[in-house]
């Protein structure tokens, strides 16, 4: 009793519960409104805590009670780590107060955050839907009708010769039914790199593209190499691009 005694105070300055981080799922079965994107955040909450989404990467700190549990949060593509238009928030499920603390941008590192608070006794359901305006330009030599499209929140770079590599975030990946492919990613916050070909091949998780970046890169042609998962959603991509002078080589993987 004394040494519970003598630990007492300790014990009651640990916090309630551990943050909780995952990516949400892809969203494979869903009518999305066309020039819309959207991340379904399902959560199990009991009392209070902080959601976060950035990309497609969700946090849940706990502020009291036990921890969140997932349950089946989905996007359709990543939250954008740039400013978007049409942000909103809707609560389609809930058990208690439900407050957009922050909207995506500059000086949050385009994250938006969500307090819930649960006063149900036990768990509770919520479900909130994020949505914004995806982007509408078509890449280029892609019919937009019949496209597909993956896209997934990363790291890589692409290097030219002997200058300073250009860091990758973000990428989004368009293949139409003509087999016309468009690999788009993003650098920095406002600019990015569009890589346009047409499919060599497919063989299990890997397709191979006859690819040409884009006017930053010289236009310089090469096989480009995209690695899908089971879910057909891009996790990898490497390219070797010369013209017999210059050359460039990206490198890119998932988050």
């Amino acid at each position: 009793m004394r040494l519970y005694l003598k630990f007492l105070p300790l014990l009651l300055a640990l916090p309630a519960g551990a943050d909780v981080q995952f990516h949400a799922k892809p969203m494979t079965d869903a009518k999305i409104p066309r020039g819309k994107a959207q991340c379904e955040i399902r959560l199990m909450v009991d009392q209070q805590v902080e959601v976060s989404l950035r990309g497609d990467m969700i946090g849940v700190h706990t502020l009291t009670g036990a921890d969140a549990r997932d349950n089946g949060s989905e996007c359709s593509a990543p939250l954008p780590g740039r400013m978007v238009d049409g942000f909103t928030m809707t609560v389609k499920k809930r058990h208690g107060e439900v407050r957009l603390v922050a909207e995506p941008a500059a000086r949050n590192d385009f994250t938006a955050t969500i307090f819930i608070h649960d006063n149900a006794a036990g768990e509770g359901l919520y479900d909130l839907r994020i949505s914004w305006n995806a982007a509408s330009e078509t890449p280029p030599g892609i019919n937009s009708n019949n496209a597909i499209q993956s896209a997934a929140r990363g790291a890589g770079k692409a290097a030219l010769n002997e200058a300073a590599p250009v860091p990758l975030g973000a990428v989004t990946v368009v293949i139409d039914r003509g087999s016309n492919i468009a690999v788009t990613f993003q650098i920095g916050r406002s600019g990015s790199a569009i890589f346009t070909g047409t499919v060599m091949s497919r063989e299990g998780g890997v397709l191979k593209m006859d690819g040409k970046a884009d006017e930053r890169f010289l236009h310089l042609p090469g096989p480009m190499y995209l690695y899908f998962d089971a879910s057909k959603q891009v996790y990898k991509i490497a390219m070797d691009a010369t013209n017999g002078q210059d050359q460039l080589r990206v490198s890119w993987e998932r988050k």
